[in-house]
């Protein structure tokens, strides 16, 4: 099993760091009070970098050779708050501790059963056709994870675990990590 200190050992090379960036400049809110595509004063997390590198490249290792693609990582407060994301009060986007990702050809379920396999990021949402996963690193990149699924009338439930959410055995063929 991998520890902190090896996940923390592996080199982030293949995640820009614009892709990190508010998302407020690709919709035009590029005035005060919005960032203008900024990441913020503390920079993104290392560990979340780490995490989504170790997560990439497990699905490389598995043979699902496509990109992570981080649909929303920082976020400045006005953006945050824009009517057109509708973020939470205190998102962990705000600190540069989060990132909305998603992998072509991949449901939403899978991508979060390589995240339990992994069993990275304490803070793990579950977005069922949405086409994205939220994960974060509240509490650092391993220990008990925050779990919460969006349901269908765009509520948000805590969960304990998965189970029940994720059709078992989507990712059964994978290789060990360690």
């Amino acid at each position: 099993m991998l520890t902190l200190d090896d996940i923390r050992k592996i080199q982030v090379v293949n995640f820009k760091d614009s892709e990190w960036a508010c998302n407020d400049k690709y919709k035009g809110l590029v005035k005060p009070p919005f960032c203008n595509g900024g990441i913020g004063s503390k920079g993104i997390d290392i560990d979340l970098k780490h995490g989504l590198q170790l997560f990439r490249d497990t699905l490389w290792m598995n043979g699902i050779r496509k990109p992570v693609n981080i649909i929303s990582g920082y976020r400045c407060r006005a953006y945050n708050d824009h009517k057109s994301v509708g973020g939470a009060k205190n998102s962990q986007h705000l600190y540069g501790t989060a990132a909305d990702i998603s992998v072509q050809g991949m449901t939403t379920e899978a991508l979060m059963e390589f995240v339990e396999h992994l069993n990275i990021f304490t803070g793990r949402g579950l977005y069922p056709g949405r086409n994205f996963i939220h994960v974060d690193t509240r509490r650092g990149i391993v220990g008990t994870p925050t779990r919460w699924v969006q349901t269908v009338s765009g509520g948000y439930i805590s969960v304990p675990t998965f189970t029940g959410w994720i059709k078992p055995g989507l990712i059964s063929h994978l290789k060990p990590n360690d």
